[in-house]
């Protein structure tokens, strides 16, 4: 029962994740850019401003402008592009060897959370 709920919200995630990366490659193509909803009100820069365009320089590999837009930008890259590739492993695992899968969930759940809890952390003492 845990495996398919485990598996629907990689498949979720993975889904969330593919569409966030496409969008950012679409925003770049087209040149479609995102207003701060913060900085129009209050006039100053939030913490997550030049994100987008930091994520869309990571794609193009130029992480030195990506940091000068937002230093998170190479992080987020770094967690999404993590994201990307486990949840697909998770997913094609689960589909070639559910039984094996079932005996792994807790460790698989773990890991997860480790690359969560690694990233959460990162962001938190590295940009406050």
């Amino acid at each position: 029962m845990m495996s398919g709920t485990y598996i629907k919200l990689s498949i979720f995630f993975f889904g969330l994740i593919a569409i966030g990366i496409a969008s950012l490659i679409l925003f770049q193509v087209f040149g479609i850019g995102l207003t701060c909803q913060y900085k129009l009100i209050n006039g100053v820069e939030c913490k997550s401003c030049g994100l987008t365009r930091g994520l869309s320089e990571c794609i193009k590999g130029n992480f030195e402008a990506a940091n000068t837009f937002n230093p998170q930008s190479i992080l987020w890259m770094y967690f999404l592009t993590v994201q990307l590739l486990f949840r697909p492993f998770v997913i094609v695992y689960y589909w070639i060897q559910p039984l094996s899968f079932k005996r792994q969930l807790k460790k698989i759940i773990i890991l997860d959370v480790f690359i969560l809890l690694v990233f959460t952390l990162t962001l938190i003492i590295n940009h406050g």
